[in-house]
Formats: structure tokens, C-alpha cells, sequence
């Protein structure tokens, strides 16, 4: 097979197949970075809204919140909401003052079957926020645990949801902060001075998991049948089938 050679007229010289197929390559790279890289207003408006509002850290489990943030009041009626352990998010899409669940196959294959609406006045955590051309993107947590029927066992659990809030073509790049700020809180309302978790405190009748929560790992685990105690450096928490039941 004959190859050919193509010519270089910067040059006036031929130039191989093997060295033309190395420039595109060299070409194409260098064109990655400015065709992938995130506009500077995304960047921006990311970082505004994680200004104004205290991200939360959760655990891997996304039960355990390790760095409690701004709490917020759900404001409105429809807004989907998983288990913490699932893998998937049920979709929500806000828009012109309505929310709207996706349907499809895919909603139809992940098979949801322990969703939950989010109710209005329950308390969220904002675990993740992140701007696209049109759209952004709110992950919220519950500030409570529930008990789920997990496998045939109660688990307790927190609800996640995951808000993508719509805008016309073109709007976000030059929209003012304040009004974005405005229709986030037309969903998901600040709580006014809350930026970080309650004062420590547990209950009667709270499980392990919400004990632990709060006054985070005992030093020490005592278990004597029926009961289970944890011992801190000043106190020591008495549990009987699973529900506190004594504080010493």
C-alpha cells in the first residue's frame, strides 16, 4: 500500500503520515482543557452559594453527620426523598413554581419503593451544591432519623433528596445572586441563626445510633443481655432493647 505524504507549505517540505497523525494528536489535546473547563460564572456561583449557606459533612453511611451545617425548613409539598442508603436519587425538578417528579424507565428500574415526600416545616441539612448551564443542583439530608423496614429488620435511617432547580436558557450567567438566593428559599428556607448543630442532648427512649450522634463513640461498651451500656469519661447511658432507658 502506497502511504502518503502530505505537504507542510510553512515548511516547503513533506511531511510523513506518522508525524501529521502526532500533530492532531498535539492539537487535540491542548484543545481539551479550554473545551472541558468550567465557566467562570458556575465557579463563582458555586461559590456563593457555599458562602451563604454552611455546607453539611456526612459520613460514608450518610448517617452520621460529622460537620453539621446551616439547617433548613422544607417550604414546599411534593419533594421526594430516599433512604440515605440508597445509591440513586429519586429526580426532582423544580420550575416555575411547581415540582415535578420524573417518570420513565429509569425511575421505573430503580424501583423505589420506600420514597417518601418530604413534608413542609421538616428540618434539612445542605450536603452538596453544584451549578449547570440551566440548572442547580440541591442535595439535602434529613435532620432526623427514621425507622425503615430494611430486609425484613427495622434500620433507622435519614432521607436524602436531590432538587435540580431549572432557569431559562441563559439566565444563570448573568442572573444576580439575590435572586437565585430568592428561588432556593422558596424551596428550602434557612433556619435564621442556625449555622451549626443544637447543643448536645439525648432523650428517653432514643436508640444507639442517636445517642451516638450526639455525644459521638462511648469509651467503653458494656453489654449485659437485655441491657447495653455506654460509658463516656462523665456519664454512663443505659440501653434496654435498644432504647435508652437510664442516664447516670
Amino acid at each position: 500500500m502506497r502511504l502518503t505524504r502530505y505537504k507542510n507549505y510553512s515548511f516547503g517540505r513533506a511531511v510523513s503520515p506518522l508525524t501529521f497523525l502526532i500533530l492532531l494528536c498535539c492539537l487535540f489535546v491542548t484543545t481539551i482543557p479550554s473545551v472541558l473547563a468550567i465557566p467562570d460564572w458556575q465557579d463563582e456561583l458555586t461559590k456563593q452559594i457555599k458562602t451563604v449557606y454552611t455546607l453539611t459533612e456526612t459520613g460514608m453511611d450518610r448517617l452520621r453527620i460529622t460537620k453539621p451545617g446551616t439547617v433548613f425548613t422544607v417550604q414546599l409539598e411534593g419533594i421526594a426523598a430516599d433512604p440515605s442508603s440508597d445509591a440513586t436519587f429519586s429526580q426532582n425538578r423544580f420550575r416555575d413554581g411547581e415540582i415535578k417528579q420524573s417518570k420513565g424507565f429509569v425511575p421505573f428500574m430503580q424501583d423505589k419503593k420506600r420514597t417518601r415526600n418530604l413534608r413542609p416545616g421538616e428540618r434539612v441539612y445542605l450536603f452538596k451544591a453544584d451549578v449547570r448551564d440551566n440548572e442547580i443542583n440541591l442535595y439535602v439530608i434529613t435532620c432526623d432519623l427514621f425507622d425503615v423496614n430494611i430486609g425484613g429488620s427495622t434500620q433507622q435511617v435519614r432521607y436524602k433528596s436531590l432538587v435540580t432547580i431549572q432557569f431559562p436558557k441563559g439566565y444563570l450567567a448573568t442572573a444576580e445572586f439575590g435572586k437565585v438566593k430568592g428561588v432556593i428559599e422558596t424551596l428550602f428556607a434557612p433556619e435564621t441563626g442556625v449555622t451549626s448543630a443544637a447543643p448536645k442532648s439525648i432523650e428517653l427512649g432514643q436508640t444507639p445510633a442517636q445517642v451516638e450522634e450526639a455525644m459521638g463513640k462511648p469509651e467503653k461498651i458494656i453489654k449485659l443481655g437485655e441491657k447495653t451500656i455506654y460509658v463516656y469519661k462523665d456519664m454512663k447511658v443505659t440501653f434496654v432493647n435498644g432504647r435508652l432507658a437510664d442516664v447516670q
